[in-house]
C-alpha cells in the first residue's frame, strides 16, 4: 500500500478528498482538496520505477554470464585445442567455482589467448597439456582442466583437477571442486 511504501504516510487515505496524513487523518492544509493526490501518485510511480531499474541493474551487474568487454580474439582452432576439446567450434565454457553455481566463463582463443570474466582485464592464457588436459592461467593461478566423460543428458563438462599458484606459493583452497560446462548458446563459432 502507499502507506507501507512511504513510512506510514498514505496508510490513511481519506476517502473524502484523498489527502495523505499519518494515522489516516486528513492533512489540515489539504482539507479543501488539491491536486497533491495526483502529484503523489505520479511521484510514487516514478520512485517505484527507479527502484525496479536499480534492482534490474544490480542483478544484471551480478550476472555470471556477463558479456565480454575485452577485444574479440579469434576462436582457437581445432588443431590448437585438439579434437577432444573441439565441440563443433564452441569455445566458451561456463565456470562453476563451487561446482554448482555459474559465476563466470572462460573462452579459448587462438594462439593461447584466454578470455575470461573472472579477471578485471578479462585476459589469461591457455595451453594444451601432454595428457589432453588444458592448463588455463588467469588471476594468480594455473588451472588444469580435464574433460569429464560425456553425459547423455547434458553439455560437455570439465573439472579443475589441479591448481598451482603462479608465484609457487601454497594453494589455500584445496577442497574446491570447480567445474566447467560448455556454453552451447552459440558462442565463438
Amino acid at each position: 500500500s502507499a502507506g507501507s511504501r512511504n513510512g506510514g504516510f498514505g496508510a490513511g487515505r481519506n476517502s473524502g478528498n484523498g489527502s495523505l496524513h499519518r494515522g489516516g487523518q486528513p492533512s489540515p492544509s489539504l482539507r479543501q482538496g488539491s491536486s497533491l493526490d495526483g502529484q503523489l501518485d505520479v511521484e510514487m510511480s516514478r520512485v517505484q520505477q527507479q527502484q525496479q531499474q536499480k534492482k534490474h541493474q544490480a542483478s544484471s551487474s551480478r550476472s555470471s554470464a556477463r558479456q565480454p568487454s575485452s577485444p574479440e580474439v579469434p576462436p582457437a582452432e581445432e588443431h590448437e585445442l585438439g579434437e577432444a576439446w573441439h565441440f563443433g567450434g564452441l569455445r566458451r565454457w561456463l565456470w562453476l567455482h563451487d561446482g554448482s553455481r555459474v559465476n563466470g566463463w572462460v573462452e579459448f582463443g587462438r594462439d593461447g589467448v584466454l578470455r575470461t570474466s573472472l579477471t578485471r582485464d578479462e585476459r589469461g592464457s591457455w595451453k594444451r597439456g601432454d595428457d589432453g588436459e588444458i592448463v588455463a592461467t588467469f588471476g594468480k593461478c594455473h588451472h588444469v582442466l580435464e574433460l569429464l566423460p560425456a553425459a547423455e543428458d547434458g553439455p560437455p563438462s570439465f573439472v579443475v583437477s589441479r591448481r598451482a599458484m603462479r608465484d609457487g606459493s601454497a594453494i589455500t583452497k584445496k577442497n574446491v571442486r570447480t567445474l566447467g560446462r560448455l556454453d552451447t548458446r552459440g558462442n565463438s563459432q
